[in-house]
């Protein structure tokens, strides 16, 4: 609802809401080979651990909203008052029935039945506070505010289900109620500059947080303080080219998973262990963009390089761990996973967009490229393991229109990804995608059109899980009637050759 109050004031409002629900069955079998040498008889064990999980779930998500904008012009021209603020919720339920066993050699080793309840629940409230004062004909000074605060509550019940009586026992230990909130203040004061071939915005803002949470009676609180620096600058070569450089930075707060004290035994092959003394991650984000296009001729050019460090970064650390029994028989592996925060997380990229028409925009030839790195982190057994990967793409794109016969795209594109690990026992991998594809229409009859698109994907270099070469084909034929084509009846095939 938009409400024009008067030439000085303008008023928005926009509720939302949503509503989701699925069902969802899991079955998944998993085989375990565990050799063991006895240190006094040097002999050597093997067990043969296999067994099968089943999951039943349902699930169902409201969420909704509501975001109010008011602007306020004054009578001193660009003088300007702007408030932003609003609420939202989302809230999860969902019912999880695992059926979990495990066989030694043959034999059944272990059965765990279990039922798990979980609600999640999340409110977000927000307000922003912008003001503007000239200074000069093209100088401004902005003074602006921020407040955010984020509400996490969730309950987890668990029972255990007796496998001779069939009844279910509630399991307080591995029950939970937990609760977080994420609050920040952000004041902030930028100086801008606006003339007819560039402008720019050059600013300071402070933003301390809050992080905190009850657990079982305890509360948990961190503080944290960021200063960010804001600049941003933007040249016009000329009404169609353009220059602009971008820096700010972003908090983002721990998951509840991530937080959570609580065990989370849903699957029993991988217990996750959360971390109430997490600190939000805090991240710097620098880019570059260079932007041309001629409208007379059609031929654009958009490129682009970007760099981002996070400090704080949240990861993972992740245990495995071999069961046994009272005479030394594996039972099985226990991965345990936990989370930390580290540095030295970064990312950069460069990309690059060419378009080119010819015979009056029938035909446009595109080249597209793309080159990534990033450096993540994790820990294998508290060890630091770095993820170094590269990704290089090469793309082309041949488009043709001509008018009530058909549109097509013919594109192909060429990508290099390539990954190290600086923990043992990781393999370093380097693979090569080539993928062709055909998308268009063809018109015909006057109210029929042909539709098609296909894809030819050939893989070299990863795992066998990937499938080697897929060749896909969708294709459609659809009648349009009645008067100005106002009805239309469509026949469509997916996956043709599967």
């Amino acid at each position: 609802m938009e409400y024009k109050i008067d030439t000085l004031n303008y008023l928005k409002i926009s509720p939302d809401f949503s509503y989701a629900a699925s069902d969802n069955q899991n079955n998944n079998n998993f085989l375990n080979t565990i050799t063991s040498t006895d240190t006094v008889t040097h002999t050597t064990r093997t067990d043969i651990i296999n067994g099968s999980q089943a999951n039943n779930s349902h699930s169902a998500s409201p969420s909704g909203g509501i975001n109010v904008l008011y602007n306020h012009k004054f009578h001193k021209k660009n003088r300007n008052f702007s408030l932003n603020t609003g609420f939202s919720f989302n809230r999860n339920e969902n019912e999880l029935n695992s059926d979990y066993k495990t066989f030694n050699n043959a034999a059944v080793d272990s059965i765990l039945l279990q039922q798990i309840t979980s609600t999640t629940a999340a409110q977000r409230s927000y307000a922003n506070f912008s003001y503007t004062e000239p200074l000069g004909k093209t100088t401004y000074l902005e003074a602006q505010y921020n407040f955010n605060y984020n509400n996490n509550e969730s309950e987890r019940l668990n029972y255990r289900i007796d496998t001779a009586t069939s009844q279910a026992n509630y399991m307080d230990s591995l029950s939970s109620t937990y609760n977080f909130q994420f609050v920040t203040h952000r004041v902030g004061l930028n100086f801008r500059g606006i003339t007819t071939k560039y402008n720019y915005t050059l600013g300071l803002a402070v933003q301390p947080s809050t992080l905190s949470g009850e657990f079982r009676g305890n509360r948990l609180t961190t503080h944290t303080l960021n200063w960010i620096p804001t600049a941003r600058f933007v040249y016009n070569f000329e009404r169609s080219r353009s220059f602009s450089m971008n820096y700010n930075g972003t908090n983002n707060q721990p998951s509840f998973v991530q937080l959570q004290p609580q065990p989370d035994l849903s699957n029993p092959q991988n217990i996750v262990y959360g971390n109430p003394n997490l600190k939000p991650e805090f991240t710097n984000n620098l880019s570059f963009n260079y932007n041309q296009f001629d409208m007379q001729s059609g031929n654009s050019l958009f490129a682009n390089v970007s760099f981002s460090q996070t400090s704080d970064r949240i990861v993972s650390n992740t245990k495995t761990t071999t069961l046994r029994d009272s005479s030394g028989a594996a039972k099985g592996r226990l991965r345990e996973t936990r989370y930390l925060n580290t540095d030295g997380a970064y990312a950069a990229n460069a990309n690059y967009t060419f378009s080119k028409p010819f015979s009056k925009r029938k035909y446009t030839v595109s080249l597209n490229g793309n080159v990534s790195y990033s450096n993540n982190l994790s820990f294998i057994e508290d060890q630091r393991n770095v993820s170094q990967n590269w990704v290089i793409m090469q793309g082309a794109k041949l488009r043709v229109d001509l008018d009530s016969i058909m549109d097509t795209e013919l594109t192909t594109n060429y990508t290099i990804n390539s990954t190290n690990f600086s923990a043992p026992g990781f393999i370093s991998s380097d693979a090569q995608t080539w993928v062709i594809g055909l998308d268009g229409r063809s018109y015909f009859f006057k109210r029929w059109t042909l539709g098609y698109s296909f894809s030819q994907t050939i893989n070299q270099g990863f795992s066998r899980t990937v499938k080697a070469n897929p060749t896909i084909l969708t294709s459609y034929i659809e009648c349009q009637f009645l008067k100005k084509n106002i009805a239309s009846l469509r026949l469509q095939a997916f996956d043709i050759l599967d």
